[in-house]
Parts: C-alpha cells; structure tokens; sequence
C-alpha cells in the first residue's frame, strides 16, 4: 500500500526532469544551429559539393571569404551548362554564360547558400522544432546530426550534418511529405580557414564578359504613386508572412503581381495576371518538390502559387488571394 502511494509523488519528481531534458536538448539543438548560421557567414572556406534532386546530380564549386564584416562568395558549376553564383554581401548575382544572360537574386535577408537559413532563428519557431541527433563521419572529420522538423504538413523538413569543429553544414537532405530524401546538398572536399584570393572569388572569363556587355535583368516597377499592394493573402499557413511585393510591367503589356511568403526556410511565390488568353494552369502541378497551383477568379484574374513546400501548402495560399476592397471600388 505504501508503495502505490508513493508512485503519484514519483511521478511528479520525474515528470519535471524529463521536460528540463527536452527543454536543454531543444536549446543545444538551437546553439548548433546558430553556430552554422554564424560559420555559414564568417568562416573562409573552399569545397566541391554535389547536389542531388530525384535523378539529377550537378557538382558545384563553391569559395567563401569573410573579411572586416564584408562577405563575398562565388559558387560555379562543374558539370552541365555553365552556372555562377557572385555574393557581394546583401547583392546576389547569377551569370549563365552559355545563354549569355544575368539577373539578380534576393537574399531575404538569409545566410547564403548551399543551405539558407534565417539569421534569427525565432523566425522558425512557428513552423518547426529542432532535434540533436547523432554524431557521424563526414569528410573524416566527426559532425552532428541535426534535424528540422515541421510542425505541420504545410512545409518540408531537413535534416543537416554540421561539422563538429566549426559548425558549417557538410551534408543537408530536405525531406519531402514521403518522408524521403528529396534533395541533398553533400560536400565531397572542403578546406576550412585560410586566405581566400580575390582571384577564387572573381567570376570567370565567360561571365566577365556576359556581366560587360548585358543588362542585368531586374523587373521594371511601376511609377511610385501605384506600388500598394493591389491584392493580399487572406490565408496563411502559420509562421508565413509576406516577406516581398512587386508589380511590373509584362512584355504584353498586362501588369503583374508578385507577392512572396516565407516562413523563414520555405518560400512561396505568387503571381497574379490579368487573362489574356487561356489561362495558364487551372488545379495542380509538381516538379519533383516544387508544387504549382493555380486558379482563376472572376473570370478575369490568373493566380498562380509556386514554391517548395507540399501541394497543401500553395493551393491554401492560392485560394486565399483576394483584391483588396480600395481597388475593387476603383473599378
């Protein structure tokens, strides 16, 4: 009899235990995660790594030098058309010089690639928990199994593999709403510390000449009286907030709408058109982890979502875009 009474009081001494445990793994979890995002940033560091999505594998050289708080970065391929990458701080460049065309990449305020995270990571506390997992051999060099766990079935999740002396991330896997390794990011060399030349960094003969002789292309925004936002998200899965808007003029002469959400690691682009035409995509479509959802509304409006994140996810966002009520009385 004595021993039945004492279970309840066992139990309440325990039961405090095993949530500080969880609590302290859920904070050295967070500690890795933060030390990657600062070594992603302030190490130097050259490497190859492959990148592996469904049946297709590219092989990328990467070179990253951090010096008086100026970052630069240059990532190029190895195999297949011809691919650069140029980091200048917050200004993101790709070069594809067989094509002989560049444009500029927004950043979101992230750290820069092969794996992009936010510099905060309280921005991803309403979308997924962070688990330690084992130690592994990568490179010969010990690294920490890292997972990123979504909170729900609007997003993906990841797991990473951070080296246990600096904390860069040697192997990242995103994994799909099938549970599988949908796409992976593995360095296959790297050398951490050490000078980086300015040559490694400089964009090659090819790309020099394409960034010489064309415009780089950024999208033409309309005069500043019309930049409000036309249309907005009546529906977001939770931690999305809109992180970007455009509206620009189409070779057509039609007027597009971009707006862009993110969580902090998804992102999801939308695109809303006047139809002049047929419209582009009624229902769904997917390319391997990139999901497509488009629809139209009042026989007048394309919207299209787009984004790495499960067909739940677009097609909520794409259902829930609607005029705001300042236009619609303009009309």
């Amino acid at each position: 009899m004595k021993m039945r009474l004492l279970w309840p009081v066992l139990a309440l001494l325990v039961l405090p235990v095993a949530a500080l445990s969880e609590s302290v793994e859920r904070r050295t979890a967070e500690q890795w995660l933060e030390r990657m995002i600062s070594a992603t940033r302030t190490l130097n560091y050259e490497g190859v790594f492959v990148y592996i999505q469904g049946q297709n594998i590219e092989v990328m050289a990467i070179a990253h030098r951090y010096s008086d708080g100026h970052e630069r970065q240059r990532i190029y391929s190895l195999t297949g058309p011809r691919r650069e990458i140029l980091v200048d701080n917050s200004h993101v460049i790709c070069v594809l010089p067989d094509r002989q065309y560049a444009f500029e990449v927004s950043r979101f305020d992230r750290s820069p690639f092969p794996i992009s995270f936010p510099r905060e990571l309280s921005q991803l506390q309403h979308g997924y928990w962070f688990e330690l997992l084992q130690e592994e051999r990568l490179l010969e060099r010990p690294a920490r199994k890292l997972a990123v766990r979504p909170r729900d079935d609007l997003r993906y999740g990841y797991y990473l593999w951070l080296d246990k002396e600096t904390g860069l991330v040697l192997r990242s896997a995103l994994v799909d709403d099938n549970k599988r390794f949908a796409e992976q990011v593995l360095f296959t060399h790297i050398t951490i510390g050490g000078e980086i030349s300015s040559d490694r960094l400089a964009p090659s003969e090819r790309s020099q000449a394409v960034l010489n002789s064309v415009t780089i292309e950024q999208k033409q925004p309309l005069s500043s009286d019309s930049v409000e936002p036309v249309w907005q998200a009546t529906q977001l899965p939770s931690g999305f907030t809109q992180v970007m808007h455009h509206r620009y003029n189409t070779e057509h002469a039609t007027t597009t709408e971009h707006l862009v959400f993110s969580d902090g690691l998804a992102t999801v682009s939308v695109f809303i058109e006047e139809l002049q035409t047929q419209p582009l995509l009624v229902g769904a479509s997917r390319m391997e982890t990139v999901n497509t959802y488009g629809v139209v509304i009042d026989d007048r409006y394309q919207i299209i979502a787009v984004g790495e994140v499960p067909l739940k996810a677009v097609t909520l966002i794409a259902e829930g875009i609607d005029r705001l009520s300042l236009d619609a009385s303009s009309d």
